[in-house]
């Protein structure tokens, strides 16, 4: 859209002159084709003192397989780029990422074998919980297909401790389905929750 990095750069002016106390956090892509774009936004946070939230390129419902196989599959990625530019990231204040994550960027788009969690039975619904407009709850969204969710009339708290609910997490131990993405919120939460997945990660780097 013509002018549209001009309205964001408006949009961010505003904020900062009408609501000072509000914490401002940007989006960056991280491009595997051109990495070296999301450090435009670190320049950005760094001249208007905000915080940066580094997305990798992945999957999403809006696209389709083909789509994505076409992304991941990119014959431009150079390794030694993403590389470098996970380093950088890695030492800039305004990035709200975890090291950890930051260091896996790579292997998601070069070394999938050796991404986090590849060999870990998946617990993330059981500290994660979303809860669609209609109600309908996910204790991950990839995992049942973005439709599956399980639906309540009661409590929150009996649907949460009901055995249809404890089976479905069982069942999605075993779900694979989140190595074709990379979402910050699959697996920051699964990086820093539970405490021991934490401490394991960080020796282990």
């Amino acid at each position: 859209m013509p002018g549209a990095y001009n309205r964001a750069i408006g949009a961010i002016e505003n904020l900062k002159q009408h609501g000072p106390d509000v914490n401002i956090v940007l989006n960056a892509i991280f491009s595997p084709e051109d990495p070296f774009q999301c450090l435009h936004t670190v320049e950005l946070a760094r001249k208007f003192n905000l915080y940066v939230k580094v997305q990798p390129l992945n999957q999403h419902p809006i696209f389709n397989k083909e789509n994505y196989s076409t992304i991941s599959s990119a014959k431009t990625i150079v390794s030694h780029q993403i590389q470098e530019v996970a380093a950088k990231l890695k030492k800039e204040k305004r990035v709200v990422n975890s090291k950890i994550f930051l260091d896996n960027i790579h292997n998601f788009f070069c070394k999938k074998e050796d991404l986090i969690f590849r060999k870990s039975p998946c617990i993330y619904g059981y500290y994660y919980i979303e809860i669609q407009e209609d109600g309908t709850i996910f204790p991950c969204l990839t995992g049942l297909d973005w439709q599956n969710g399980a639906k309540f009339s009661g409590s929150l708290k009996d649907l949460l401790h009901s055995d249809g609910y404890r089976h479905l997490l069982e069942k999605l131990k075993s779900c694979k389905a989140c190595r074709d993405n990379y979402y910050i919120c699959y697996y920051e939460p699964r990086i820093n929750f539970p405490i021991n997945n934490f401490l394991k990660e960080f020796f282990h780097r």
